[in-house]
């Protein structure tokens, strides 16, 4: 992903949150686990409208993140000041690019937004990226999708969505399959008495991995003590027919 990022845009952004309203009690305690036993601070890439990164900085974790859409940042910044939360570690920016000076004890990626990075080149150069700025024996933690997530193929679905306004958002999505990218096509639609006032239409692209190539590729960029992880389970192997695996990794000598 390189220039503007024009992904979840504000429609986009507003769906995603009306979707997810709140954290999943599994998959807060299975990341919490992480950032309790990590030195700071902590990042999370792509961290979207903040569900994770508010909720463990309003815990006083020393966490930041970064995003390439500006509106889910509007969103996280906006949530940030209604909870009074104070964000001064939050940035713009592609996870290829990321070159800051610290160096961080957890990378973190939840959601399987890690599969947004694409092609071979920017995956490898978003790995290294990471692995250059974790702290020695620091972790990367990541969630990705496999071909057991792929929906039912060019059949659309959808769902909608009240707002405080009284204004109705449609959220309607049909899914193709290009090798091992799958691509969710969306569209939009913001309603106000029958009649369509706003209208987006989006077509994401998600990377899907085998087992084994995330393994791969995390050691091509020099990660040691590699293994996946069953979502949210730290302690159990991913099942065969899994949709997501999580994958830790640890920079060490």
């Amino acid at each position: 992903m390189q220039g503007n990022f024009n992904k979840y845009l504000s429609l986009a952004a507003e769906v995603y949150d009306l979707d997810n309203p709140s954290l999943p009690v599994d998959a807060y305690n299975f990341y919490r686990h992480y950032l309790q036993n990590a030195q700071e601070p902590i990042l999370e890439p792509m961290c979207g409208t903040g569900r994770f990164l508010l909720t463990f900085l309003e815990e006083g974790f020393d966490i930041h993140g970064f995003d390439a859409s500006e509106y889910m940042l509007a969103a996280l910044y906006a949530k940030a000041k209604a909870r009074k939360l104070h964000i001064g570690n939050i940035w713009a920016g592609f996870a290829e690019n990321l070159d800051r000076d610290e160096r961080y004890g957890l990378i973190f990626i939840p959601s399987g937004s890690f599969g947004f990075v694409i092609d071979d080149i920017a995956v490898k150069k978003t790995l290294k990226t990471f692995h250059q700025h974790l702290k020695e024996g620091g972790k990367l933690v990541l969630e990705v999708r496999t071909s057991h997530a792929v929906p039912p193929l060019g059949i659309w679905k959808g769902k909608r969505f009240r707002r405080e306004d009284g204004k109705m958002l449609i959220y309607s999505l049909c899914t193709a399959l290009e090798g091992n990218i799958f691509v969710p096509f969306a569209r939009f639609e913001l309603v106000d008495q029958h009649h369509v006032i706003q209208t987006e239409v989006e077509e994401f692209k998600v990377r899907i991995y085998e087992p084994e190539e995330m393994c791969e590729l995390l050691k091509e960029v020099g990660f040691k003590n590699i293994r996946t992880v069953k979502a949210f389970y730290n302690n159990q192997d991913p099942e065969e027919n899994a949709k997501t695996i999580i994958y830790e990794a640890e920079k060490t000598d």
